[in-house]
């Protein structure tokens, strides 16, 4: 009894681990993917384009419009981060907001308190 007892702690614990390896991943994803974005910030002032700089995250000029909650924010920046690739895209306004566009699921402002759930339906 102590045997299963013991096992079902380990398994436990390698579940809940799991998850919060996810969520930091998710969230070191999101803090690369700000300092990218102001990085092609700078190159698109500067030069009026954007230089992906390895193949770790590709980022473009984008001038989609994206409805949140019945507001339309132009989007200026688009960025796909390895940690997030399969996942969707974070977009960047042309007043800084950024909006998370995933794959299925509606945008999502993305706010500077912003940190992901422990069991996320999508981002």
């Amino acid at each position: 009894m102590k045997t299963v007892g013991a096992i079902l702690i380990l398994a436990l614990a390698v579940v809940i681990y799991g998850q919060l390896n996810m969520r930091s991943l998710r969230f070191a994803g999101l803090v690369e993917a700000r300092a990218l974005l102001k990085l092609a910030n700078n190159d698109l002032a500067k030069t009026g384009s954007v230089t992906n700089h390895s193949d770790s995250y590709k980022v473009w000029v984008s001038t989609n419009l994206v409805s949140v909650g019945g507001t339309n924010h132009g989007c200026q920046l688009m960025i796909q981060v390895h940690k997030f690739y399969n996942e969707g895209t974070l977009a960047q306004t042309t007043n800084g907001t950024l909006i998370w566009l995933g794959n299925g699921q509606p945008p999502k402002l993305i706010t500077a308190d912003y940190r992901p759930r422990l069991f996320p339906p999508g981002f």
